[in-house]
């Protein structure tokens, strides 16, 4: 019996905005997780700081089947918000190579962020080629789902071969002691 694999889709520093998210998912069908994390290990570590103290974080988790479904629907209500965004949101006040990085890197971004940069592209009179975009998110999203549900071999993999080593240095130890 294989167990289930749940992959943190996003990390939150406000409980109230991660139940939200998480209810959201929920509600649409996605198998959810929610945590409340101390010190969680994630990428982002401006996620985890505020004013240089480590925080608490609200951790929404998926099961790895449901991980491109969750995003979808993730980027469908960025859509929705980004019809509503203020023109004084900050991104408006980036240049348009900037604007372009946030669509060549998308996990490292928020949805709306990435949803956005597109959209203000497009107002400036840009046409960002909605292929590669779209390519380059879902390359990064395999990506993700591939080291996520690939760590706990390659955990194994890392044990074994350090058994391995320690086993070959203490041989080798033996060999050289009674040699001398």
């Amino acid at each position: 019996m294989s167990k289930t694999k749940y992959i943190t889709i996003k990390v939150f520093m406000s409980y109230d905005i991660a139940k939200e998210v998480n209810d959201y998912l929920t509600q649409n069908g996605v198998e959810t997780q929610f945590d409340e994390a101390k010190n969680h290990h994630h990428e982002s570590l401006v996620q985890r700081q505020l004013g240089g103290v480590l925080m608490d974080n609200f951790v929404v988790k998926v099961n790895a089947s449901d991980f491109e479904k969750a995003d979808t629907l993730l980027i469908q209500q960025a859509q929705r918000d980004a019809e509503t965004a203020p023109q004084d949101y900050y991104l408006f006040d980036y240049d348009n190579e900037k604007l372009y990085q946030i669509l060549e890197k998308p996990l490292q971004h928020d949805e709306l962020d990435y949803v956005l940069a597109e959209k203000i592209l497009r107002q400036r009179g840009e046409n960002p080629n909605i292929d590669a975009i779209v390519s380059v998110r879902k390359e990064a999203l395999a990506s993700e789902i591939k080291k996520a549900t690939h760590s706990g071999f390659s955990i194994f993999i890392i044990i074994g071969f350090t058994a391995i080593g320690l086993i070959l240095i203490l041989i080798f130890g033996l060999l050289i002691k009674s040699v001398l």
